[in-house]
């Protein structure tokens, strides 16, 4: 056996399913970071760097079996993995904030592009960034990661940002800096864009901004696609 080859298809999948690094792969297996690009170099000792690699991700690579007595594959430890709670799919919509009509989603599965599965966010939706009235807090291009609340009407916390979307279908990210008893007043991170009113009247929804992540670092989070019958697409 290829201990090596096996070693290298291991530590790129791990890189690809759960979005790590491999230095900080090498740092969870208990090695220094570079630790398995080195052991990657050698030309002995892979099956202990292998068999160590495996014990670090037990939770995911240990074997089982299924109803057919077969082990499963890689794949489906993987998939069982993330059925955890701790990892409920973020749901990612191809709509734009500040922009376009309609409401921010309408949980209609065509909507969805495919999934995050990043444990901080994990009850959030994720949507894209348009324009760069919030640049350079929030560059242009970024995914958002929302959170809806149904408690705006009663209580919200002043000078924090929001996705606010409107009866008109406008989608706005901006802080909402104050309010008065008619009026929501909205304002931006870019001093070239003027606050502004909205009538609290016309807001359909209010979104809690939980993080954001831009489109130079998208690839550090694992991200599942999925075809229309809920399967992976590799």
């Amino acid at each position: 056996m290829d201990f090596k080859l096996e070693l290298r298809q291991l530590v790129d999948q791990l890189k690809k399913d759960l979005g790590k690094t491999q230095e900080q792969i090498s740092v969870d297996a208990g090695y220094e970071p570079q630790g398995l690009t080195q052991a990657l170099s050698k030309k002995s000792g892979h099956e202990a760097v292998l068999k160590q690699l495996k014990i670090a991700y037990k939770s995911v690579l240990e074997k089982s079996t299924n109803g057919r007595g077969t082990d499963k594959t890689f794949h489906e430890t993987l998939r069982d993995f993330k059925m955890n709670p701790r990892f409920t799919p973020i749901p990612i919509y191809d709509v734009d904030i500040a922009a376009g009509s309609g409401e921010l989603t309408s949980d209609k599965p065509e909507d969805i592009q495919g999934y995050y599965y990043i444990p901080e966010f994990s009850d959030c939706r994720a949507f894209n960034v348009y324009g760069n009235s919030m640049e350079p807090l929030i560059p242009k291009g970024a995914r958002m990661f929302c959170k809806k609340l149904d408690y705006w009407r009663d209580y919200l916390e002043l000078g924090q940002i929001y996705a606010v979307g409107m009866v008109g279908g406008e989608r706005y990210l901006k802080y909402i800096r104050d309010e008065t008893e008619t009026h929501f007043i909205l304002g931006s991170e870019n001093e070239d864009y003027k606050d502004f009113k909205v009538p609290k009247k016309l807001v359909r929804s209010i979104w809690v901004i939980e993080g954001w992540l831009n489109k130079h670092t998208q690839n550090t989070f694992f991200v599942l696609n999925l075809d229309e019958n809920n399967r992976r697409v590799k």
